[in-house]
């Protein structure tokens, strides 16, 4: 297991374009979260961590019950 700040990433869910998303538990709050990290390479470079962050903040704004809400965003080391 691998822990990213409060959070202990468990298993990989699947992986996109510039991402991988996990299962996490989140260990301040004790419960199951999804976590979704930009690959690393070429996909961290300055644009695309921009890019990774727009996405973050416009996706915390939707409210929809097919689209999972946005609990936190940072970066990490």
């Amino acid at each position: 297991m691998r822990r990213i700040g409060d959070y202990e990433l468990l298993a990989e869910l699947g992986k996109g374009g510039m991402g991988i998303v996990y299962q996490a538990r989140q260990l301040s709050l004790e419960r199951f979260v999804a976590v979704k990290l930009l690959r690393s390479g070429g996909y961290s470079d300055a644009e695309a961590k921009a890019r990774f962050k727009r996405e973050a903040h416009l996706a915390a704004k939707l409210v929809h019950p097919h689209i999972v809400r946005i609990h936190d965003a940072g970066e990490h080391d």
